[in-house]
C-alpha cells in the first residue's frame, strides 16, 4: 500500500489522484499510526521543506518514521 502524508503541505489531492490511478492501493495518511501498513510513502511539499519537516514533528510523524525504517 502507498501512503500519502497529509500535513497540511502540497497539493495532496491532486498527488492521491494521480498516485491512485496508478495504484489502486493508495491511502492519504493523516495519523503516524498508519505508517506501520505502508510499503512506500510519499511525502509532498517540494519548496516547502522547512514547513513540511516542523509539521513531520508537530504531528508525530518523525518518531514513526524512523522506527519503520
Amino acid at each position: 500500500m502507498i501512503g500519502i502524508l497529509d500535513l497540511n503541505v502540497g497539493n495532496v489531492q491532486s498527488l492521491f489522484e494521480i498516485v491512485k490511478k496508478i495504484n489502486n492501493k493508495t491511502i492519504i495518511c493523516k495519523s503516524p499510526e498508519k505508517i506501520k501498513k505502508l510499503d512506500k510513502i510519499i511525502m509532498p511539499g517540494q519548496g516547502a521543506y522547512g514547513a513540511f519537516m516542523n509539521q513531520l514533528k508537530k504531528k508525530g510523524f518523525e518518531e514513526e518514521l524512523l522506527l519503520n525504517i
